[in-house]
């Protein structure tokens, strides 16, 4: 009984013993911790590249999977950059780069995040064209991106920059009159260029005048001068001579002298705001139609064509014949052919009178020349007379101011004269021919010169 007893007993205590052991091992193992190793972030790319306004998920799990005491935190190193929240989704605020971090304790993963700008989809330019612009004006043109904050610049080239240029920044200057385009291209991307038609106008003629013009020389036309305000301005003008005796005008503005005196020429801008001017011009001081290229009219003897003429702009009296022919390279001539029913030149006149000013002249008769000088008696004379002299009373003359006996010699004849105040002189040749065995008399001059000192 006593045994049974004991046996139970201790047997008891025994497993009592166990419990308490095995108890005492659970409770050790529960106060050992498995300590962090690592972070891994996923994806594993890194860095991220992302654009302005894209968001992208990272995920984060401890290693071990059971280590103990984890608490992932997610921090941006540059907010106004890239964003990240507590579930690890990053935001791209701003070009720009930023480390986005995965911490728990000291443990940490990394990433580095790249925001880069939006794409550009498409993009407008104001004003799509560009209609009369002044020479001389600028105007900006501006460009709308879709999206508004995307990313790259744009390149600006002139078709034409003698028409209008065009800065880096879009800055159109007008240069020219005319047209050409403005090609707007964004920088490295696949979005098609645009171009922008300009067109450029010189400015409204406000007002203008017009250079008065004193005419020496016949038979070369002389161009109206315009001087316009502003000078730049546009515009085309019309002439009209208001003595076509005096001058005639071309629709370009060259004048060309047809007889002595004074008259206008109407000139007109096509702008109808602008009053019309007129231009004086002079005719004097000077001869016309004096040297080559000489001008002729009057048909002398018909069954010869045009070859002989009278000379356009001179007095003859009429003994003169003929003035003029167009051989020997249009020559002024001294001319009678009585087998051509011309019959001999008796004191024979060719002037005209002009009026000069104070002081000294020369007269010169130039390539004066003749195969029959011995059938011809001619004189180069200066007299302050309304006409010349005849032949016998032209070396003495009290009214003569010099001569030349053009007959005497072939070449150059220089007469030099002086007046003591402004005077109207006549200039010009007196002749008369004579029988011979040819057919006709004749002398030839190239012209006269009338120089002052």
């Amino acid at each position: 009984m006593y045994h049974q007893s004991f046996l139970s007993k201790t047997v008891a205590a025994g497993a009592l013993a166990i419990a308490l052991f095995l108890a005492g091992c659970d409770k050790k193992d529960e106060d050992v911790k498995v300590a962090l190793k690592s972070i891994i972030v996923t994806p594993a790319t890194n860095p991220v590249s992302l654009a302005k306004g894209d968001t992208y998920q990272l995920t984060a799990k401890p290693d071990p999977a059971d280590a103990a005491d984890v608490n992932i935190q997610w921090t941006s190193s540059a907010p106004d950059i890239a964003t990240v929240s507590d579930a690890g989704l990053i935001l791209a605020v701003e070009v720009g780069s930023a480390i986005v971090t995965a911490s728990s304790g000291s443990i940490k993963s990394t990433v580095i995040v790249d925001v880069s700008p939006k794409a550009l989809i498409s993009f407008e330019v104001s004003p799509t064209r560009i209609d009369n612009l002044i020479v001389g004006e600028d105007l900006l043109l501006a460009v709308t991106k879709t999206p508004a904050d995307a990313g790259g610049s744009f390149t600006f080239v002139s078709g034409n920059t003698n028409v209008a240029t065009v800065s880096d920044e879009g800055l159109v200057r007008a240069v020219g009159a005319g047209s050409t385009e403005i090609t707007v291209t964004p920088a490295g991307s696949n979005v098609a260029a645009k171009t922008v038609p300009v067109t450029v106008a010189l400015p409204a003629l406000i007002s203008f005048t017009v250079t008065p013009l004193n005419l020496k020389e016949f038979g070369v036309p002389a161009q109206l001068e315009i001087v316009k305000t502003p000078d730049i301005a546009g515009g085309s003008f019309t002439y009209e001579s208001n003595d076509a005796e005096v001058v005639t005008v071309s629709e370009a503005g060259l004048v060309t002298i047809v007889g002595k005196g004074s008259t206008t020429i109407t000139v007109t801008s096509d702008n109808i705001n602008v009053t019309p001017v007129q231009a004086p011009v002079t005719v004097g001081d000077a001869l016309v139609n004096a040297k080559r290229p000489f001008q002729g009219e009057n048909v002398i003897i018909p069954a010869l064509g045009e070859r002989m003429q009278q000379l356009v702009g001179w007095t003859h009296n009429p003994s003169w014949l003929v003035s003029y022919t167009t051989d020997n390279s249009t020559s002024m001539i001294i001319f009678s052919a009585p087998a051509w029913s011309l019959s001999h030149a008796d004191n024979g006149k060719v002037y005209q009178t002009v009026t000069l000013q104070s002081g000294s002249y020369t007269l010169a008769f130039v390539g004066v020349g003749s195969p029959n000088n011995s059938s011809v008696e001619a004189y180069g004379v200066i007299t302050t007379a309304e006409t010349l002299p005849d032949l016998a009373e032209v070396t003495t003359d009290s009214r003569v101011l010099g001569y030349s006996e053009l007959s005497a010699a072939s070449g150059r004849h220089e007469i030099p004269f002086t007046l003591s105040g402004a005077s109207s002189v006549t200039i010009g040749w007196v002749y008369s021919t004579f029988d011979n065995a040819d057919i006709w008399s004749n002398m030839y001059m190239d012209g006269m010169e009338l120089t002052k000192e």
